[in-house]
């Protein structure tokens, strides 16, 4: 499948994507925690769906919210499983809530909004519709990132 056309703007530089496990569960103020990982990369690279399922929630840059432009995808298995994206600079067009994916489908392009203090996506995995769960292992899998921090 062929990724949607989306408005590419040139990147400054080009650089492999790379995550920051050290900040998971790291304490983030008023009792939160950082419950994903952060995986950065060039403005607007494509941001990928990681598997068929759909669109359930969508959340859109305001101020005061911490994650900016954000896709929730709830697996398409019946398993409640959900993975969410966050700090997106635009979305994929066409797509809205209850919109059906496929795995590798474009969902948006890498951006900064919200409390984003530099550019990457930030990414958590909910099994069942649990608690988010380490990410490191299934992103590795796919391939997507270097270790390096």
């Amino acid at each position: 499948m062929r990724p949607l056309p989306l408005r590419q703007r040139r990147p400054r530089r080009r650089r492999r994507p790379r995550r920051r496990p050290h900040r998971r569960r790291r304490p983030r103020g008023a009792g939160r925690r950082h419950e994903g990982v952060d995986i950065h990369g060039s403005t607007n690279q494509y941001i990928y769906a990681v598997a068929d399922g759909t669109l359930t929630s969508r959340a859109w840059d305001q101020p005061g919210l911490r994650a900016g432009n954000a896709w929730w995808l709830t697996a398409a298995d019946g398993s409640g499983t959900y993975w969410f994206y966050a700090h997106l600079s635009e979305f994929a067009p066409g797509l809205k809530v209850g919109s059906r994916v496929e795995a590798g489908q474009v969902i948006g392009l890498l951006g900064r909004p919200g409390n984003a203090g530099g550019m990457h996506l930030h990414f958590e995995i909910h099994p069942g519709g649990a608690a988010a769960i380490n990410p490191d292992p299934a992103v590795r899998a796919m391939g997507g990132c270097s270790g390096e921090t």
